[in-house]
C-alpha cells in the first residue's frame, strides 16, 4: 500500500490554484493486488456533501478504481502514480471532464 499526495476535483480544489506541495488538497492510495497498482479512495467512499450537510455513508465508487477512470479526479504530484502509459500534465488535468462518477 502506497500513499498518494496530489489534487482532487473536491473540497478545497481550485483549478486557478498554483501547484505547489504546499496547496495538496488530498491523499488517496495505491494497493498492489496481484501484481497490478489500483486505486483506493476511503475518503471519498465514505462522505457526500460538506459541513452541516455532510452524509456519511459508504459506496464503492472508488475502491480498485481504474487509472484511466481516476485521473478525471485525482491528480498526483508525483507522475508515476498516474499509473498511465503516457502521464498527463497538470494543465490537462485542469481541461479534463469529470469521469461519470456520483460525486463529481
Amino acid at each position: 500500500v502506497k500513499s498518494i499526495r496530489g489534487y482532487a476535483r473536491g473540497i478545497g480544489y481550485s483549478a486557478f490554484k498554483a501547484e505547489t506541495p504546499a496547496n495538496l488538497n488530498h491523499i488517496w492510495n495505491a494497493v498492489k493486488i496481484n501484481d497490478k497498482w489500483q486505486f483506493v479512495d476511503v475518503t471519498w467512499d465514505t462522505n457526500s456533501g460538506s459541513g452541516e450537510k455532510t452524509q456519511h455513508r459508504y459506496n464503492r465508487n472508488y475502491l480498485l478504481c481504474s487509472p484511466e477512470v481516476l485521473i478525471h479526479t485525482h491528480w498526483p504530484r508525483d507522475d508515476r502514480w498516474q499509473l498511465l502509459k503516457k502521464p498527463i500534465t497538470v494543465k490537462k488535468f485542469k481541461k479534463l471532464e469529470r469521469a461519470g462518477r456520483k460525486h463529481y
